[in-house]
């Protein structure tokens, strides 16, 4: 490649740590890709990837291969990721579908669906010399009313990289006749599923992987199955050994238990590497034992079989798959072993080459992919040479540089190529550290002004050398016929890596730079070119703000110097010391020192916590930490006052005595109202009366609640008390006025020791019940009231600026802070709600979601008292199931926050609208609805333009003959658009509107920053609350829905009827995705939303519990029923946690969706007695709440066990 200067040098205007932009593509959408998906935007800034999978879907060959007993022939503890490791599965070496199941997860919550461009088949690829880039040619396949139409098209790439894997290219047995067979002719690698084996004689060839998998289904199906194999293979044990059943699991169900019964598991991965040498003493033991086994499995059939199934080569010479069920299949009486070659098929079926011949319904061909490890397309050099042609088989061989890119075809890269697959290894692990070497010559290259990179021909064959010397000392030349040599017995191996797994993991930490040529973006060739003009970003930033002066020196650090850290050669282990010790806070009390927590200070209020040594001395077993406490037995209640296990005087006063006198015995917010409290006081009544649907008078009540309809309405206010009452009802007895750690540990410890409800309480906005509970101890966290920014916070791989922020912090207070730093954050909509309490925990949604996630998806850290009194911090370091659990589990369920660490965004600059229009003289009813579809229809469009659209939709009264609807959006919030994108953004919504003669109001405002613009959009004073009776329910409606016709039409009408009965729609545009690739417990049904729908009923005053019962069944069932069902769980619909109704029938599914299992696994973990009830929380399906007779599910009663 050319490298010398052309030009004379000079500076270039930019900080030396600009980075360039680098379009990549990678072909393939299977594992492979998808790691690539999820790790290169990850680790390199400024790429633009894009994934072209000639598929539908993605999933590779767990996508394509479906056919019968198809499944991991590999532990699946082992085949996964390490940064999204599951328990969950069905099976030590589960089904296919299950495989696809996880990564099709990974790869929708990471976002790499968004990359994907599916039906897209890549035909041909050539390099541009003068323009260092690659012209792509591709065909893409679309289907209009069932015809398929291809479109070709180019695709320019910086950087290509294949990931099409070795399997991709199914390979037909080359016998003579084949044509002229009559029976059906199947292929493992695309089973048609529309094939039935019933009652059929049917052909298997092949005892690869997949035919070893298939027989045990085949003998079970067909009438009876000849098995043709060419040449013996070995049968090896289950992973765990012979005497543990493939389907038992073993793996434990605690996180950090299971990372170590994995890290076992992969550790004897690769412990087994000295038995793919020859004449090693692992090698002929495994012999004897895969002998014994196979005898042992054949049973009594051993006598005539075994001779033909037992190879002359090592074991490994192939690769070994347990195959449970084949030899039990194969010793089976409908079951006939072929071992003569086949010499010909004919029209009924398959002749030998010894002169039988066999009928059959179905052949099944098990033979395999192309082992040649040729690209599935044509790749050209700027010499013309083809790599497609240079590597097929017989003729080429694949020569490589290290497995991963080839000598004379810049900027090509290869994952899973030839000679670059560890053996033996945990194999996505080996793609993991193979994406990530990519990452390091990628980022070479959008950082230091290199426009291509192409490894040397020298490096090359010196890489070569080392591989043919290395291979004749293996098994793997041993004599057999397998993927690893092309097919070719005793054949050159193409498959793998020169080493053993751990040799090629070290070979890839660092990258040897000296062995490529580079071409420079500098038109001079100047590689320093990329210094720039000898300035960096902050030095920019200094000059620019002389009165802010960044952090420079971060090698400064208040914990003590990192300098060690950054030149010691055991860097990782010395990072997790670090990690692990940083911060934690638990044992510490009254060191009103500053303590770090994942390098944040701790406030005032979380430096006095509690320990053992320090817990108080009299009545210790009130106040003692324990893991467990007393659990109650099945039908047993949590005691209330006048049971003989409720605390005594002596003891509340004791807790009193602890708490520093911050014991609040409750009287209820509306008790001035009535004369049996004895604080009856009309002027404070009528005060009550008229801010009651005020937020702020429940939020800075200890106990009162904001929709006390959950509550039991037991004590609302009145002006003529006579005719009313006011009990305690689901009002906690006594709440703790919590402004320190050791307060919350101490009520905590209490309730948990004597076996009492307890409740948390911030602000009280919680439409559920969640912070109340009959017979009760409540935490009051909204003095928590700590607020502090960070410009310049690290952790993990996070770097930007940040916000700690107290436990009863509202979101007006966090959002202006945010505002004077210059910077927004994700927050509610409503100004009064509690960020750092249910808000987030309930996932989050807000006016910036569709820009930038949930809430929950900027929580980098969080401190809290979890179940058995214990104050600790969670990140994904430091218990990550918590860390997860936490982020979008749900509210009052694994423990009391007391702050979090946020992510901030820049400050941006928005752009409202208050769109409204109605019906009229001149707008029917049917013309207004057919306006109200065509702005639902354009959520689409808005939501990707990361717009928020609050819509209101009214009827009118009167409700008959003269019917009258209006729209309202409330109003609509455009981030990062000015006015001018605005109007041009929503212009084809209006013109549609205009069209249909509809007069609408468009106020367009402009707004300098998200604050502004919130505060105007929704003001403080307007969220009104408090409605006693008021019974609401929500659905989230996925983009699936909405993008197929028949589903919007179906999910339009189902809204349409909720308005036309009469009732009040609240529509929120939003779509929250996933933008940062969290991985965090939020329902996957918010990741999917286009439309956040709600709606209710309003009753007149005092209702009866018949009218409540009836209400809230007309509700869930009249209501919302059709919703479900256009929006329904299997299509990722769902309804929003802090939003729903507490009696959704399937509230696991929809409030949680998949993660549900997880979540209730976590929670008996940190939680086994269930001291944190929630309704409608993980675990709450073993309580219940005895409520007397009062229509729907209040907290007015006790909760006792199921």
């Amino acid at each position: 490649m050319h490298t010398s200067m052309s030009k004379p040098f000079r500076l270039e205007e930019h900080p030396i740590d600009h980075v360039e932009s680098l379009d990549v593509v990678v072909v393939g959408a299977g594992i492979a890709g998808i790691v690539a998906g999820i790790l290169l935007p990850a680790k390199v800034p400024g790429i633009r990837l894009r994934i072209l999978e000639r598929e539908s879907n993605l999933g590779g060959v767990w996508l394509t291969n479906t056919y019968p007993g198809v499944r991991c022939d590999i532990p699946a503890d082992v085949y996964q990721s390490t940064f999204a490791p599951s328990s969950d599965w069905s099976s030590n070496y589960p089904p296919g579908a299950e495989i696809r199941a996880y990564w099709e997860g990974l790869a929708v919550r990471y976002g790499v669906t968004q990359l994907i461009s599916f039906n897209t088949k890549v035909r041909s690829a050539q390099w541009l010399r003068d323009h260092c880039k690659w012209k792509v040619h591709v065909v893409t396949t679309t289907t209009n009313k069932g015809q398929c139409k291809d479109e070709e098209s180019v695709v320019y790439a910086d950087v290509l990289i294949t990931a099409t894997g070795t399997f991709s290219e199914p390979r037909w047995p080359d016998i003579p006749g084949m044509a002229a067979y009559e029976g059906h002719v199947q292929h493992s690698g695309h089973w048609d599923q529309r094939c039935k084996l019933a009652g059929k004689s049917v052909a298997l060839i092949g005892n690869g992987a997949a035919g070893l998998q298939m027989l045990p289904e085949l003998q079970r199906e067909a009438l009876e199955v000849h098995h043709y194999i060419r040449s013996p293979t070995w049968i090896s044990p289950s992973f765990g050994g012979e005497d543990i059943p493939t389907e038992t699991r073993q793996a434990p169900e605690d996180p950090e238990a299971y990372v170590i019964y994995r890290r076992d598991m992969e550790s004897k991965t690769y412990a087994r590497f000295s038995m793919l040498m020859k004449d090693a003493p692992r090698s002929e033991e495994a012999r004897k034992a895969f002998y014994a086994l196979m005898k042992r499995r054949l049973g009594p059939a051993a006598d005539t079989l075994l001779d033909s199934l037992v190879p002359s080569f090592a074991p490994n010479c192939r690769r070994l798959t347990p195959a449970p069920g084949y030899l039990e299949a194969l010793a089976s009486p409908n079951v006939t072993l072929v071992t003569n070659a086949i010499a010909s098929f004919s029209a009924t079926g398959i002749n030998t080459l010894e002169g039988a011949h066999h009928k059959h319904d179905v052949v099944v061909c098990c033979t395999g992919s192309d082992a040649s490890f040729a690209p599935t397309f044509s790749i050209v050099n700027d010499a013309g040479v083809d790599l497609r042609h240079l590597w097929s088989t017989p003729s080429g061989f694949p020569d490589t540089y290290l497995g991963m890119a080839a000598p004379d075809f810049p900027n090509l890269y290869f994952i899973l190529g030839p000679n670059s697959t560890g053996q033996p290894g945990p194999l996505i692990y080996i793609i993991e550290r193979q994406v990530t070497y990519l990452a390091k010559l990628l980022n070479k290259m959008t950082g230091q002004g290199v426009k291509a990179m192409v490894p040397t021909r020298a490096a090359t064959d010196d890489f070569r050398a080392y591989c043919d010397a290395y291979f004749p000392r293996t098994v793997m030349m041993d004599g057999c016929r397998s993927w690893y040599n092309g097919g070719v017995a005793g054949g050159r191996i193409r498959a793998l890596w020169p080493g053993s797994a751990w040799h090629a993991d070290i070979v890839r930490r660092d990258v040897r730079w000296e062995d490529f040529d580079y071409v420079y973006r500098s038109e001079s060739g100047n590689r320093f070119a990329y210094f720039g003009n000898g300035w960096t970003s902050m030095d920019v930033e200094a000059a620019a703000n002389p009165g802010e002066i960044p952090k420079f020196a971060t090698y400064l650090d208040p914990r003590g110097s990192q300098i060690y850290a950054t030149i010691g050669h055991d860097q990782s282990r010395l990072a997790i010391v670090v990690a692990s010790t940083v911060g934690l806070a638990a044992g510490v009390i009254n060191t009103r020192t500053t303590t770090y927590v994942s390098g944040v200070p701790l406030f005032t209020y979380e430096t006095n916590s509690l320990a053992d040594r320090n817990l108080p001395h009299q009545h210790a077993d009130l106040f003692a930490f324990n893991t467990k406490g007393p659990a109650l037995s099945s039908g047993e209640c949590k005691p209330g006052p006048g049971d003989s296990a409720w605390p005594s005087l002596e003891e509340w006063d004791a807790l009193d005595e602890a708490l520093g006198r911050a014991l609040i015995r409750t009287v209820p917010l509306a008790a001035p109202c009535y004369q049996n409290w004895g604080v009856y006081d009309t002027n404070k009544c009528e005060a009550i009366l008229t801010n009651w649907t005020s937020p702020y008078l429940h939020e800075n009540d200890p106990t009162s609640v904001m929709w006390p309809v959950w509550e039991g309405r037991s004590c609302l206010p009145t002006g003529k008390p006579s005719n009313a009452t006011c009990t305690l009802g689901a009002y906690p007895v006594y709440a703790v006025n919590a402004t320190n750690v050791a307060q919350i540990q101490l009520a905590v410890n209490f309730a948990r020791n004597k076996r009492l409800r307890l409740v948390i309480k911030n602000t009280g906005h919680d439409y559920q019940g969640k912070s109340s509970g009959a017979a009760s101890l409540s935490i009051w966290t909204h003095n928590l009231q700590d607020l502090a920014y960070t410009p310049d916070y690290t952790l993990g791989d996070f770097s930007g600026s940040i916000m700690h922020v107290g436990a009863g912090v509202v979101t007006d207070d966090l959002a202006k802070a945010a505002d004077e730093h210059d910077a927004s954050v994700v927050g509610g909509m409503c100004a009064s709600v509690g960020f750092a309490g249910g808000y987030f925990a309930g996932g989050g949604h807000s006016p910036l979601s569709s820009v930038f996630g949930l809430a929950a998806d900027h929580i980098l850290a969080i401190n809290v008292v979890t179940a058995d009194g214990r104050f600790v911090t969670v990140t994904e370091h430091t218990h990550p199931d918590l860390y997860w659990a936490l982020r979008g589990g749900g509210p009052s369920t694994f423990g009391v926050t007391t702050s979090v660490v946020v992510r901030l965004h820049p400050k941006v600059q928005v752009t409202t609208s208050r769109i409204t229009f109605q019906t009229s003289h001149s707008v029917s009813n049917e013309t207004f609805w057919k306006g109200v579809k065509v702005y639902f229809e354009y959520f689409d469009r808005l939501t990707q333009a990361g717009v928020y659209a609050p819509v209101n939709i009214r009827r009118n009264s009167p409700y008959y003959n003269d019917s009258s609807y209006s729209l309202g959006t409330e109003p609509m919030m455009a981030p990062n658009t000015s006015v001018e994108a605005f109007n041009a953004l929503t212009k084809p919504l209006f013109d549609r509107l205009t069209e249909l003669g509809i007069p609408y109001e468009n106020e367009p405002r402009h707004f300098k920053s998200f604050y502004s613009a919130w505060t105007d959009a929704f003001p403080a004073s307007q969220l009104q609350v408090a409605a006693p009776d008021d019974i609401q329910a929500s659905r989230l409606f996925p983009r699936n829905v909405w993008r197929d016709p028949r589903g919007f039409n179906k999910a339009f009408k189902a809204i349409r009827r909720v308005s036309d009965a009469g009732h009040d729609i609240g529509a929120f545009a939003m779509a929250p995705g996933n933008p940062f690739k969290v991985h965090n417990a939020a329902n996957p049904a918010l990741r999917e939303t286009i439309a956040f729908l709600s709606t209710g009923i309003v009753l007149p005053n005092d209702p009866t519990p018949a009218q409540l019962a009836a209400t809230q069944d007309e509700v869930m069932n009249g209501l919302l029923q059709p919703w479900r069902e256009a929006a329904p769980v299997s299509r990722l619909g769902g309804s929003y946690l802090n939003e729903g109704n507490a009696k959704e029938p399937n509230w696991q599914q929809d409030f949680f969706g998949s993660n549900y299992p997880k979540l209730l696994r976590i929670k008996k973990r940190w939680d086994p007695t269930g001291l944190f009830y929630a309704t409608a929380g993980v675990g709450s399906e073993k309580w219940e709440v005895r409520t007397e007779e009062q229509g729907i599910q209040t907290q007015n009663g006790p909760l006792c066990r199921l």
